[in-house]
């Protein structure tokens, strides 16, 4: 999948290099397998392209776009986008990456020219590797994602039973070599400290990445944009060191500090009624369920108020604030009509929705 294998996939079914995903797919379907399935434990980059286009076809998305409506777009991560291979498709923001000082050019994997290029530019085909690799984001992106996983933080990007099914112990036979890991469903994992610490992360040419989510709750991640000459991961020097330090801290702080980053978001739900948790009108006085990301939680000084017909601004009383979710009672004055709903943030940009004012019964749906 990655740097000059990937021609053997073009010559074989006489494409133009590079290969494309269809191509490689039916090159590596014609090879024999290294082992029987599930006598061992390898893995395999090819294993995950495939299996984004598994998710292409039941979802009958296109991958990027189903990542981002199922995954990002839920946990808030505005930010992380599909990355480029070449050096002048760098995103706003990206950092460039680099080898070792005085690593050879090589011949582009990335380019039919196969002109000289920096590794980090010619080794790896990101359109190739799509849903192994390449996207696009920040260390604090990695450490919400993670934090939004399991439910730590709401809402939760899977349920209780298929987060289980990824950390869930498997044959030993099948266990990472020369380590207590197993690997799950897309998780390494480790019994330690009365629960499991589980993690994941990867390298591609100039930059590596890993985050760790410890039994005690603790999860943090790094990523790097440089390589050594050694060629061992940079992570493999700082792990260590970085858990030393953080096990040392007994006070943390009780504040959300994802929103200094992130603005509160509303979900495509909206305001649903509270009795029946569905979209439509809703009652003057009724109970409203708001739901969204980074939009409340414990000490956050929410505010909500609603604007109606009248243009009139009235407080909205807020009974449960959470990063998800905010249940509230919508003032009984409310004029009927279209009116818009705003939840704010000290500090931080508010959110608002549209909604419908309609003098019906709080618990009936339209």
């Amino acid at each position: 999948m990655i740097g000059d294998p990937t021609a053997n996939a073009s010559n074989a079914a006489h494409t133009s290099f590079p290969p494309s995903r269809d191509t490689m797919i039916r090159y590596m379907l014609a090879q024999r397998l290294d082992f029987d399935p599930g006598s061992r434990f390898a893995y395999s980059n090819f294993g995950y392209m495939l299996l984004g286009r598994v998710i292409e076809k039941v979802s009958g998305q296109p991958y990027e776009a189903y990542v981002r409506e199922k995954v990002l777009d839920p946990a808030g991560l505005a930010h992380v986008q599909r990355g480029s291979s070449h050096l002048g498709g760098r995103l706003p923001g990206e950092v460039k990456y680099y080898d070792y000082p005085g690593a050879p050019m090589i011949n582009s994997c990335v380019s039919a020219a196969r002109e000289k290029q920096p590794a980090p530019y010619g080794l790896m085909d990101l359109d190739l590797n799509d849903a192994d690799g390449g996207w696009i984001g920040s260390v604090i992106d990695l450490v919400k994602f993670v934090s939004t996983l399991d439910g730590t933080r709401p809402r939760a990007l899977v349920n209780q039973q298929s987060f289980a099914s990824m950390v869930a112990e498997t044959p030993r036979n099948t266990w990472v070599p020369g380590s207590p890991n197993w690997y799950g469903f897309g998780l390494f994992v480790v019994a330690q400290m009365g629960g499991i610490t589980w993690s994941h992360g990867g390298a591609a040419p100039g930059t590596n990445t890993w985050f760790y989510r410890f039994a005690n709750g603790l999860s943090y991640a790094f990523v790097y944009n440089g390589a050594t000459q050694d060629h061992v991961y940079p992570n493999a020097y700082t792990s260590q060191p970085v858990w030393d330090a953080l096990a040392a801290v007994t006070v943390w702080p009780d504040q959300d500090l994802f929103p200094r980053y992130y603005p509160p978001k509303m979900a495509p739900e909206g305001v649903l009624n509270a009795a029946s948790f569905r979209a439509g009108a809703l009652a003057p006085g009724s109970l409203a369920t708001i739901l969204g990301v980074d939009l409340g939680g414990r000490d956050s000084d929410v505010t909500v108020v609603v604007n109606d017909a009248s243009s009139i601004e009235r407080p909205v009383e807020v009974l449960f604030s959470g990063p998800g979710q905010i249940n509230a009672t919508l003032p009984g004055e409310l004029m009927a009509g279209d009116a818009k709903l705003a939840v704010r943030r000290e500090g931080w940009p508010a959110v608002s929705v549209p909604l419908r004012i309609a003098v019906v019964g709080p618990g009936c749906s339209l």
